[in-house]
């Protein structure tokens, strides 16, 4: 389990310009994504050095940030569908 709060450390990573994603699995866990902007290669040294510090090769604590992204894309989807709007036609 993650001694860090997860949030911030993608907040923090993304500000490094590393975005994280999650990709739902055929088992239905989340795989996580680790996409480099050009922002980060000015970056590159912090933002290695907190992934090295928090995350590492923790495929644990990989899974749980995976989780964490996964259900908050899923709230996100689900608040914005129209689920009520007539269909055009």
């Amino acid at each position: 389990m993650a001694d860090f709060d997860i949030a911030w450390l993608i907040r923090e990573l993304d500000r490094f310009g590393i975005k994280l994603t999650a990709t739902r699995l055929l088992d239905g866990s989340f795989g996580l994504n680790r996409w480099r902007s050009m922002s980060y290669w000015a970056n590159a040294a912090r933002a290695d050095a907190l992934w090295a510090a928090h995350v590492g090769d923790d495929a644990d604590v990989m899974r749980e940030i995976a989780a964490f992204i996964g259900a908050a894309s899923s709230h996100i989807v689900e608040a914005s569908a129209p689920h009520n709007r007539p269909l055009a036609g």
